[in-house]
């Protein structure tokens, strides 16, 4: 009988968690504060009856501490690993979204959410602002993704495989957490330059084409009576996956 098995040892570290800095009593208090937690992984893995399709050992650390300089809130994130580049996609990352007042910068692997519809919450390696001077809501994104694969043909390993993909997004709004109206846009694109080289050897149930796709959208908030809450969000997809245009609402 074919089977395996696989064995996660998890160590994790936390740090004191301290308050966020006031400019107002800056000479009182603490030029350097430092919260976040780290975590270090261990996993064993062993096959019987069938070959090893992953190394033995292979280890994980991630953390996501940070970092407060006289009122200046920089979060980082990072990822370090081990494993087999050939298994899937190296993901050693690394970011930071430093904060000051109303102004947000992020740089490297970030997490931004502008909306359900358009840039929510996936991974990308670039840059943005976020900024909310008075009531204006405001938002760039420009970075990868996701990045491109390689393809072990004798193990069919990473097929489909994936372009990589590069892309923007903007918002523009205006009013409070109460009440507001937000725009959004998109653009993601596939780079047909990044096929792997190798991509011609696989059967056609394994091809895949770039894709692009553009999206527009809204959120809005109205609050009534002050428990009444009226929420919306929409969005228009103009997605193109080879030669055929799909028009998605």
């Amino acid at each position: 009988m074919k089977f395996f098995w696989t064995i996660s040892i998890l160590f994790s570290f936390s740090h004191l968690l301290l308050e966020a800095q006031d400019l107002s009593g800056i000479k009182d208090r603490k030029p350097v504060q430092f919260s976040g937690s780290t975590e270090l992984r261990g996993i064993f893995y062993n096959a019987s009856g069938i070959p090893n399709r992953r190394t033995p050992f292979t280890w994980m650390f991630s953390g996501s501490p940070t970092l407060s300089l006289y009122g200046w809130d920089i979060p980082f994130s990072f990822i370090l690993s081990k494993d087999d580049r050939s298994f899937r996609q190296p993901f050693n990352q690394f970011g930071m979204s430093p904060t000051y007042k109303w102004l947000t910068l992020h740089g490297g692997y970030r997490n931004v959410s502008f909306s359900p519809y358009t840039l929510s919450g996936h991974t990308m390696l670039g840059g943005g602002v976020e900024a909310n001077p008075g009531k204006w809501r405001l938002g760039f994104m420009y970075g990868r993704l996701n990045r491109a694969t390689v393809i072990d043909t004798t193990r069919m390993a990473l097929s489909p495989f994936s372009f990589s993909r590069t892309g923007w997004a903007a918002k523009v709004g205006y009013g409070t957490n109460r009440n507001f109206l937000d725009l959004h846009v998109l653009r993601a694109k596939d780079n047909p330059k990044t096929e792997p080289h190798n991509s011609a050897l696989l059967a056609e149930e394994y091809r895949t084409l770039p894709a692009a796709n553009t999206v527009v959208g809204y959120g809005a908030r109205i609050t009534l009576l002050k428990k009444i809450i009226l929420e919306a969000d929409g969005a228009v997809s103009l997605y193109t996956y080879g030669a055929p245009v799909k028009v998605v609402y």
